[in-house]
């Protein structure tokens, strides 16, 4: 077990995630820290910080988290975070669907795909990093849906309202966390580890 989690805190990337799980009729939570190389899993009786710290790696590593935006994570440094793309597109594919005609949802998605295509065509080629020109165009139009998506939906009471604002917010405060993938090519896109 302490070779397997100095490998994971010695690594650059390491993919976290946690899943619900019954134990004796109680929710517990099933914890994950892997490279796909090396797999560390634990089950806890809760989700947040004693869960995680219960594995003892995201305390200790130093290299890239790729995971969701779950706040808890948020403590643990100096780890560099990759918040999981896949989760985003999925969020910004519902908010287009809850709000019919919105264009913020749709431009952050085609901002992270065509990020996506070049940082995946760099890796590819052994490129030191994607067109700056790109970057700086695709990270621009991602800045700006996050703007829109607060103003034009921050002053709403709704849930619905108050999910899309904290999902801009999100996007616009975190936005280096969101596109590490495009900047460092040693992040991966999303937290599915291969």
């Amino acid at each position: 077990m302490d070779q397997v989690r100095d490998a994971l805190t010695s690594a650059p990337v390491v993919h976290a995630d946690e899943s619900g799980l019954r134990v004796a009729g109680k929710l517990h939570w099933v914890h994950v820290a892997t490279t796909g190389k090396h797999t560390l899993v634990w089950a806890h009786p809760r989700r947040g910080r004693a869960g995680i710290d219960a594995g003892q790696v995201m305390a200790s590593m130093a290299g890239i988290a790729v995971r969701d935006a779950w706040a808890p994570y948020d403590i643990y440094t100096p780890a560099a975070h990759q918040l999981c793309c896949a989760h985003l597109l999925r969020e910004l594919t519902a908010a287009g669907e809850r709000v019919p005609g919105a264009v913020w949802p749709g431009q952050a998605a085609d901002a992270l795909l065509r990020l996506k295509t070049a940082a995946d065509t760099a890796r590819a080629h052994a490129a030191s990093g994607i067109d700056p020109d790109l970057l700086a165009e695709q990270t621009g139009l991602f800045r700006q849906a996050a703007l829109v998506a607060v103003k034009d939906h921050q002053h709403e009471k709704s849930k619905t309202g108050r999910k899309l604002t904290a999902l801009g917010r999100r996007m616009r405060d975190r936005i280096d966390d969101c596109l590490r993938f495009a900047v460092d090519l040693r992040s991966p896109f999303d937290n599915n580890a291969r």
